[in-house]
């Protein structure tokens, strides 16, 4: 099954959630929310659940807080070290994608970052360059407003986990923007090629492509 990503990054916990799919066009839905925290464990910078699953004992210089500090061009110190927001953003984003990646045992299709509704040209490249830094490919990458990914999932049938809302309408939008090739090629031609594929559609008719894609979803999971 290929999958796709939503990430709602917030000031105290982040929710992530994926929505995978396969060749029969069934959904099944995972996620879990982790608090947005960075720390220096053994000399190495932990972020989310990598520093609730480390020994209490190891971990030092834990740091909250910095998410809503987006932007500022004030540094945020860690065990001594400077680091911008956005990097510690990426760090985060870095330790949910490796959740993702170990649970699916593949990349997702789309990493889908939700943002505040009206966030200036400045912040959404900011968490661009989180998402690069957090080896996500820029091609993958979709930046979606709170208020599209809220949409995306308005259907009372959808089964989505309290919680994950946003992070599964996220996630639809993605399967909306960057279908898998094989969805959307068209019939062959008569010579043996293709018409053409598909490589994006416009953010209205993703926002309806994404309501409809998960009616029948299974949830996996949701951890705390």
């Amino acid at each position: 099954m290929t999958y796709r990503l939503g990430i709602d990054v917030g000031s105290a916990h982040t929710a992530w959630a994926t929505i995978s799919r396969d060749g029969a066009e069934q959904s099944s839905i995972d996620g879990a929310t982790v608090e947005s925290v960075v720390a220096v464990a053994n000399g190495r910078l932990l972020a989310g659940a990598d520093v609730a699953n480390t020994d209490p004992s190891d971990v030092q210089h834990v740091t909250r807080e910095f998410v809503q500090q987006l932007g500022d061009p004030a540094p945020r110190i860690v065990g001594g070290t400077p680091y911008g927001v956005e990097s510690l953003i990426g760090h985060l984003v870095s330790s949910i994608l490796g959740t993702a990646r170990e649970r699916n045992s593949a990349e997702p299709g789309a990493v889908v970052l939700v943002h505040d509704d009206g966030l200036d040209d400045y912040r959404t490249g900011l968490l661009t360059e989180a998402a690069r830094l957090a080896g996500v490919p820029l091609a993958n990458l979709v930046l979606v407003s709170r208020s599209d990914a809220r949409a995306a999932t308005d259907d009372p049938a959808m089964d989505i986990p309290a919680g994950l809302e946003l992070a599964a309408g996220a996630s639809l939008v993605g399967w909306a923007l960057r279908p898998d090739v094989a969805a959307v090629l068209p019939p062959p031609t008569a010579a043996g090629g293709t018409l053409g594929v598909a490589t994006g559609v416009p953010t209205g008719a993703a926002t309806a492509a994404a309501r409809g894609a998960l009616l029948g979803a299974t949830p996996l999971g949701h951890a705390a």
